[in-house]
């Protein structure tokens, strides 16, 4: 059985076109996610920088050759848009429930799409020095911020304890993907 793909796309994939896992529907869902990516990602950059930036990235997104694989049935657009939707509500998780929320599912679900998903902790972390910067730390959002630090970890634990029940192997994924 072939262990480089994550199980989130293809259960995803799977879900949406009634198990047919249909080319179409998969190049469709490919290209929805990479699109509520990009602009989720606007709005964070937005947020911290310029409108004239945004649209620079949208046009940059869009065009720049790398986008072709965004367009394809492959788990890179989901993996962009959970990356995008972490990084976004986490800048609102200490503030907003719903955010908080948001940000522990898209974390999860981002560890059962790819392993490079542990790098969003970096995230949290700058999230906490920024609270700790401006005296907001309490306790209540420290807990948040540790709790979205280790969600991806959760996901790529799930991940990780699924292929080992099939193969004895934990990280059997990095021999198929190196």
């Amino acid at each position: 059985k072939n262990w480089a793909f994550f199980p989130a796309w293809p259960s995803i994939w799977k879900f949406i076109s009634v198990g047919t896992m249909n080319v179409y529907i998969g190049t469709f869902l490919a290209n929805i996610f990479f699109m509520i990516g990009v602009f989720i990602m606007g709005l964070y950059i937005k947020s911290i920088s310029s409108s004239n930036f945004k649209y620079s990235f949208y046009l940059i997104s869009a065009f720049y050759p790398f986008s072709y694989f965004y367009s394809l049935p492959l788990p890179e657009s989901l993996f962009f848009f959970l990356y995008s939707l972490y990084i976004y509500s986490i800048s609102n998780a200490t503030n907003s429930q719903i955010s908080f929320y948001i940000t522990i599912i898209s974390g999860i679900l981002s560890g059962l799409t790819r392993q490079f998903s542990i790098f969003l902790s970096f995230f949290a972390i700058a999230e906490f020095f920024k609270l700790k910067d401006k005296n907001k730390l309490s306790k209540q959002n420290l807990i948040k911020i540790i709790s979205a630090s280790i969600s991806p970890w959760i996901g790529l634990s799930i991940f990780m304890k699924i292929i080992f029940n099939a193969t004895g192997n934990p990280f059997s994924f990095l021999n198929i993907q190196l």
